[in-house]
């Protein structure tokens, strides 16, 4: 309703309606589970007894429960009197088979469908905050409702990895509001179908409020109204919207609201793998608190706006209407259009999802150590010269020193006197001078050898801590028997959890893919043709012939058949040369059609009844991408 009373109606069944049998017998192992809980809770001596808290609340759930049954046996005896009626015609597996049946009528429940609510919303709902008057039609004022199941992925998609079966008996509330507020709200306490009793209900269910989220709608306008000088009350803008949600057709989780100030995606993936976590973790409640208090909230993303296309003494533009394109023949996008009759259109892919940094920036230092290299950044460089060129050098040194001193190197000396000891002296000088620049040389390619031995040991045992972990990521029996108390550690610990979520994730994203594709595929082309039928029929029969029958096998069938196939090639090897020794003597002449000489008049109608069925399948996929044009 507009003031945001929310309103239950249970059994909800138009008056002819389609279901299967599997779904009425799981109804009915329903009330089966619930008639033994009720008869534990009448028994005096029973523990459980005090489950009811009051007679009028025992007597109202009999009451109920009986109604229910009743109501479920006059829909299971229409699909008994159905079959009976069509035996012949039913499927081997008729649990699957959906039958057409109509709704009890007040001679069967004596009464008719209560309205249940309105519901309890805890805690309430915070109002957004405004500083101006927004008026009676915004303010208060719901406008779009959407519920949704958090079983996991539906038909239409979703991700495989938040299935759980603690989800199974959630759902999912969001109430739009007119002002800019979403409520997102849990139903614990699922609706049961209840008619109009004489009994007295115990009281209005309850939904958990477990988020209220602000699309900036009121904070933007004022903004506006601040900045601009626009002559009208920006808010205006709010009262001639319609906002309203749409469910993304691939992922049900995934909700698209378009107000006045454009589109926003909200997804509710990013907090329910945790909540099923929470759930079974334990039954005392301490996750499910710490959970409910970390406040995980849902992924808001701004797909169109159209406040900031327009000038600033523009009102802005709001959005009329929102369509999720999701077919095999067009991308996966978003169309919406403004009540200017204004088309905006947009791609769509995953939700932006949120990255703990702290928790990576932990897994990163324990998984990777900084790895610092012996030897120096720069390159090493040969000292200045090598032993050849030093020695060279004090040979040109020493000649220098004789010529200055005119003294002939190829003489020999005759007599020593001060002259020559001087002379002498500093030729020693310079050879001592050449053996310690041999001597450094020396001394530093040493160092850097040594430091390169120490290098490759230090790199080659890190190459094998790198083999080791990969192969105690492998699973490899020996390193993990021969190292049990490694590859316990913390680090290996964690990365083992991380390369498990990455799987997951990505066996998730490939069933989603799977579903999708089914999808799109069931929405381009719900029907099978006659081609893909017989197909189907013809590997079935093949199936049994062959004996692979739920998974088991039948040698003797299959010894069978290959000796059939080595028969039937030793007779067209014996018959292939008659054969082309008629095909070269035919004449192109005697065939009036190009498949006269090769199929017989029977087959030619087959083929022709299939082209026409294939030609109308193509006429229907031309008028679906006919697209008008102005010329």
């Amino acid at each position: 309703m507009s003031n945001g009373d929310v309103w239950a109606l249970c059994p909800y069944v138009p008056k002819r309606s389609s279901i299967t049998q599997s779904y009425v017998e799981a109804l009915g192992l329903f009330l089966d589970k619930k008639a033994e809980r009720l008869r534990t809770a009448l028994n005096p001596s029973s523990a459980t007894s005090s489950i009811s808290s009051s007679v009028q609340s025992r007597a109202f759930a009999a009451a109920r429960l009986g109604t229910q049954q009743r109501w479920l046996r006059a829909v299971a005896n229409q699909i008994t009197e159905f079959k009976q009626l069509n035996s012949r015609d039913m499927d081997v597996d008729a649990s699957t088979q959906k039958f057409t049946i109509v709704a009890p009528d007040v001679s069967v429940v004596a009464s008719g469908v209560a309205r249940q609510g309105p519901l309890l919303f805890q805690p309430a709902p915070e109002p957004l905050e405004c500083d101006g008057d927004l008026g009676e039609d915004v303010e208060d004022v719901a406008c779009d409702l959407a519920v949704f199941s958090l079983s996991g992925p539906s038909e239409a998609g979703g991700h495989a990895a938040d299935k759980s079966p603690a989800l199974d008996s959630f759902s999912c509330l969001v109430l739009l509001w007119k002002e800019g507020r979403v409520d997102v709200c849990l139903e614990v306490e699922k609706i049961e179908a209840q008619w109009d009793l004489s009994a007295i209900d115990p009281g209005p269910h309850t939904l958990v409020v477990y988020e209220s989220i602000d699309l900036g709608l009121i904070s933007a306008l004022a903004h506006l109204a601040s900045s601009s000088s626009l002559h009208q009350n920006p808010y205006n803008a709010l009262r001639l919207s319609h906002p309203a949600l749409t469910v993304d057709p691939l992922d049900s989780c995934v909700l698209c609201v378009h107000h006045a100030l454009g589109v926003h995606r909200i997804s509710c993936r990013s907090w329910m793998a945790g909540l099923a976590s929470a759930l079974l973790a334990d039954e005392s409640g301490v996750a499910l608190q710490r959970f409910w208090n970390e406040g995980r909230s849902s992924i808001v993303e701004c797909l169109v706006d159209t406040l900031s296309g327009g000038g600033s003494a523009e009102p802005p533009v709001p959005i009329a209407g929102l369509a999720v394109v999701a077919d095999i023949r067009i991308p996966y996008s978003l169309l919406a259009l403004t009540d200017r009759h204004q088309l905006a259109g947009a791609l769509l892919g995953e939700p932006t999802l949120e990255v703990d940094e702290a928790e990576t920036k932990a897994l990163v230092a324990s998984t990777s150590k900084p790895v610092v290299s012996l030897l120096h950044e720069e390159t090493f460089d040969v000292p200045e010269g090598t032993f050849r060129d030093i020695a060279q050098r004090a040979r040109q040194k020493a000649l220098q020193v004789l010529t200055k001193e005119r003294i002939d190197p190829r003489h020999q000396l005759k007599q020593i006197d001060s002259n020559s000891l001087r002379v002498l002296g500093n030729l020693a000088d310079v050879y001592a001078s050449a053996k310690n620049d041999i001597e450094k040389c020396s001394d530093r390619t040493e160092s850097r050898l040594e430091a390169q031995v120490q290098e490759v040991k230090r790199q080659l045992k890190r190459l094998q801590d790198i083999i080791k972990t990969v192969k105690e990521m492998r699973g490899d029996p020996e390193i993990v028997t021969s190292s049990e108390e490694d590859s316990t550690s913390p680090s290996m610990s964690a990365l083992h959890d991380r390369v498990e979520r990455v799987v997951a994730r990505q066996e998730g994203y490939i069933e989603r893919l799977d579903q999708v594709t089914q999808t799109l595929m069931n929405g381009a082309h719900p029907e099978l043709s006659t081609m893909e039928s017989n197909w189907i029929s013809e590997l079935e029969r093949m199936r049994q012939l062959v004996g692979d029958k739920g998974g088991g096998d039948r040698p003797g069938n299959v010894r069978s058949f290959t000796a059939r196939l080595a028969a039937a090639k030793e007779q067209f090897n014996a018959l292939k040369p008659s054969l082309q020794h008629l095909q070269n003597d035919a004449s192109p002449a005697q065939s009036g059609s190009p498949l006269a000489g090769r199929f017989g008049q029977s087959q030619i109608d087959k083929i022709g009844h299939a082209l026409e069925q294939e030609s109308a399948s193509l006429g229907t996929v031309v008028q679906q991408l006919s697209i008008s044009l102005p010329r």
